[in-house]
């Protein structure tokens, strides 16, 4: 009892140390997460998950973008370079944070429910959920679709420029806003007008429903909005729709009205998320399609491959009732392009101007002075407004000079200073110089902001003005540094793939839609992300990764436009497959031919393609067999090993062509397609149409397929075969018994000849006799022909084994014997 409770007592002790089973840690605790950002980036990083310091942050800014990741992910690590480029290009306008959404005790992990990383969101301040970026996960395009937000809305000053907007958009929504109304303002309204703006963005800001507001009476008037607060969408085709007044301006109600009569795009940018979809199929099923595939820049506003897909599906639809509307929209979308690119350019070689640091002192030195006033003159000579610029120079750069003219000041000069700059002196003092420059229309004016109540507009030199100029040349900078990274199209070059007014005409695809029964659809891709599809058809691209396809679906048809890609090439491609004379496309792979087909007297398996099979294969004077098969097939490897033996075992028969073709990979008529793979199909000499397939419940073995060529095969090739397959042995056989068989024939020969002297001399007793003897010569000369003919073979036979069986030249053998059987 005593070591019983000794035993007892030791076993209590150990338990109570903490030695116990179930108390004793046996796996480490995780690490602390670290940073996934370098702290030198742009990109606040919240390695523990945090949300709250997302929303504190989203108090202090209007736009955040959003990266929740996970640290083990590869798809997150790449995308990081991507986001701090990004990043680093808008860091002045809009804030980019992370957040580790995997650790475990993070308050994103518990809140957030991601089934993939990473995933990116845009938050608004004043807007609860975030709108998800759904496209190319590449910097580019984390710019084009930041920047969507930063400017969702255009004002639109004049009838051209709305012309204009609707003309560059399939889909449009613009609404009239009277900011100046009394007693209520359209605040609230106008928010909700803004949210809708961005929430119908996020959807698709590759080709979004662009959003407009006017603050004009004239053009409500114009757009036939009767009230103010309310907006009208336009729709490609000639078709208005007007919001109804029974629903409120709240942002959900026209987010769902929108997207329900959104119209589709005359020629979408198809952009596939990069797993399974239906992005491409579905609207391959629709119809002909005609996919434009072309590098992009969404750094620039400006894609000369999708406007010249759209310019191409105006002019192929430009027929019908709507002739004269598809005319006029074309034409102003062609000039609004051009112009598009114009601004573009001068845009860039300003910043570029800027760039300097001289012309930066000397510009900020000049427009800090508050000498500079901006006014709407209201010119008689023209249909708008002229807008010029009254100055004050003044001798003492440290005075400050406020203009402040009276609402009874006549501006006498503004009608004859339309367009043009001059300097006078109002009154005479010698300390100041005074200047005006007026320009024609109010929307050519882009610096000028609306006018304030006392009628006075933001003027050029305005320091808030400034400060908009300088930042946005920075930010403008910044994106060329980042295409020149991503070594994206230039301008330059982007310039010489204009579409103009005088490609409309050297098309000539206008109209072409009232002239067939289907329905030709244009789309745009682009070439650098989704190359896969064009590498998928084995489609070959040309220079900068262009290139068109046309794909019917019904006709399982493919046409590939082999000339370099420009309007003109374009339009001349849709118009030859309008009128039939387009030729098909037919995958082909690049072949080489192997070393040992140079070479004489060595195994040689001849590659064919979709391009050399009828070369090849239908060579009259060749015997081919052919062996189908592809690189996912697990038999063809086996079967390869059979086709080679028996290569090696006709190696020396120059008139049996062994070849193999890659089913999968070359696209060849229906006639000579197989339904499995490996196949094996002998193409005869002479005889083409009488191929053959290897029977399929034959086993694929070599004296199985040598059993099979000699079957189908010729007289000569049997012939040859036996010959060159001889040994010594074989050949001293043979010639013995074509020695034995050259004395069999000798001597029926002679009873033959017999037989025929016997029947001549008898005399002739009877006409029937006669009869019956004349009867019996012919048939004894014929058999003496036969019996001559095969002892002439016979005799060749035996001289060609006992000269040189290897030198068996079975050609000379066959002219000898029809020569002696001709005489």
């Amino acid at each position: 009892m005593a070591m019983l409770a000794i035993s007892f007592l030791l076993l209590a002790l150990y338990f109570r140390e903490g030695n116990g089973f179930h108390q004793k840690q046996i796996t480490q605790p995780a690490s602390l997460p670290q940073r996934f950002f370098p702290s030198h980036s742009s990109v606040t990083d919240y390695p523990f998950g945090n949300l709250q310091g997302v929303i504190k942050l989203l108090a202090d800014e209007e736009l955040i973008f959003v990266m929740y990741y996970a640290p083990w992910c590869a798809q997150s690590v790449y995308i990081r370079g991507e986001f701090i480029k990004a990043a680093k290009v808008l860091s002045e306008t809009v804030k980019f944070a992370a957040v580790n959404c995997w650790y475990p005790d993070g308050e994103c992990r518990q809140r957030m429910k991601f089934i993939a990383f990473p995933e990116l969101f845009m938050y608004h301040t004043g807007v609860g959920d975030g709108y998800r970026f759904t496209g190319i996960k590449e910097a580019e395009y984390f710019v084009k679709f930041a920047e969507s937000f930063l400017f969702p809305l255009t004002v639109l000053h004049s009838e051209n420029q709305i012309k204009e907007f609707t003309s560059s958009n399939d889909n449009t929504v613009i609404g009239y806003f009277d900011f100046n109304s009394s007693p209520q303002p359209p605040g609230a309204d106008y928010y909700q007008y803004y949210l809708t703006a961005l929430r119908v963005m996020s959807y698709d800001f590759y080709q979004p429903v662009r959003f407009g507001v006017v603050n004009s009476h004239r053009l409500s008037q114009l757009l036939d909005i009767s009230s103010s607060n309310r907006f009208i969408m336009t729709r490609v085709g000639n078709v208005t729709l007007k919001y109804p007044l029974v629903y409120n301006m709240t942002s959900k109600n026209m987010t769902t009205w929108i997207l329900h009569y959104k119209q589709k795009n005359l020629s979408p940018w198809l952009v596939p998320p990069g797993i399974k979809s239906l992005t491409l199929s579905v609207p391959l099923q629709q119809g002909p399609s005609v996919l434009v595939f072309g590098p992009s820049n969404p750094l620039v506003h400006f894609n000369p491959y999708q406007n010249m897909a759209r310019v191409a599906s105006l002019a192929y639809r430009t027929c019908g009732n709507n002739t004269r509307y598809f005319e006029n929209i074309l034409r102003t979308f062609v000039f609004a392009s051009f112009a598009q690119h114009l601004n573009v350019k001068e845009y860039h070689k300003k910043c570029l101007e800027k760039k300097s640091p001289v012309l930066n002192s000397d510009f900020s030195s000049y427009h800090h002075s508050k000498c500079c006033v901006s006014l709407m003159t209201g010119s008689k000579f023209t249909s708008e407004n002229d807008v010029c610029e009254y100055c004050v120079k003044r001798s003492n750069s440290d005075t400050v000079c406020d203009i402040e003219l009276g609402p009874d000041s006549t501006l006498d000069w503004s009608q004859n200073t339309v367009n043009s700059c001059f300097d006078f002196h109002k009154f005479y003092n010698v300390n100041e110089h005074h200047s005006v420059c007026c320009r024609n229309g109010f929307s050519k004016m882009p610096n000028l902001h609306i006018k304030t109540e006392s009628g006075r507009l933001r003027r050029n030199t305005d320091p808030f003005i400034l400060n908009g100029e300088r930042l946005l040349c920075k930010q403008y900078m910044n994106k060329l540094t980042l295409q020149k990274m991503k070594r994206l199209m230039p301008i330059d070059e982007m310039s010489k793939l204009l579409t103009k007014f005088s490609d409309l005409r050297n098309g000539n695809i206008t109209g072409l839609q009232c002239n067939t029964n289907t329905t030709l659809d244009f789309y745009y891709i682009d070439s650098v992300y989704h190359s896969v599809f064009m590498e998928k058809l084995k489609v070959p691209s040309q220079p900068k990764q262009t290139s068109v396809i046309l794909v019917d679906l019904n006709d399982e048809t493919l046409f590939v436009l082999k000339d370099q890609l420009d309007y003109q090439s374009l339009g001349k491609f849709v118009r030859n497959y309008t009128e039939g004379t387009l030729s098909r496309y037919r995958q082909s792979t690049e072949v080489t031919s192997p070393v040992e087909c140079l070479m004489s007297n060595s195994v040689c398996i001849k590659e064919v393609n979709a391009d050399t099979y009828q070369d090849v294969v239908m060579n009259k004077h060749k015997d081919v067999i052919l062996l189908y098969y592809t690189d996912w097939c697990g038999f063809c490897s086996q079967m390869s090993k059979v086709f080679l033996s028996a290569a090696q075992y006709f190696k020396d028969n120059t008139d049996l062509i062994f070849a193999r073709i890659n089913g999968d990979s070359n696209d060849l008529p229906w006639e000579y397609t197989v339904d499995s793979y490996p196949t094996i199909i002998f193409f005869p000499a002479y005889r083409k149409s009488d191929s053959v397939q290897y029977p399929e419940n034959v086993p694929k073995t070599v004296p199985n397929l040598v059993k099979f060529l000699l079957f189908h095969s010729n007289h000569s090739l049997q012939v040859d075969t036996a010959m060159h397959a001889c040994t010594p042995k074989c050949v001293k056989k043979n010639i013995d018994r074509a020695l034995s068989e050259i004395s069999k024939l000798e001597a029926s020969i002679n009873r033959l000849e017999r037989r025929a002297t016997t029947l001549l001399t008898r005399p002739l007793d009877s006409a029937n006799y006669n009869k019956y003897v004349k009867a019996a010569l012919v048939s004894l000369k014929r058999a003496q022909d036969v019996k001559t003919f095969k002892l002439r073979k016979a005799q060749l036979l035996n001289y060609f084994l006992q000269k040189d069986f290897k030198r068996f030249d079975k050609q000379m053998m066959l002219e000898i014997i029809a020569k002696n059987a001709a005489l």
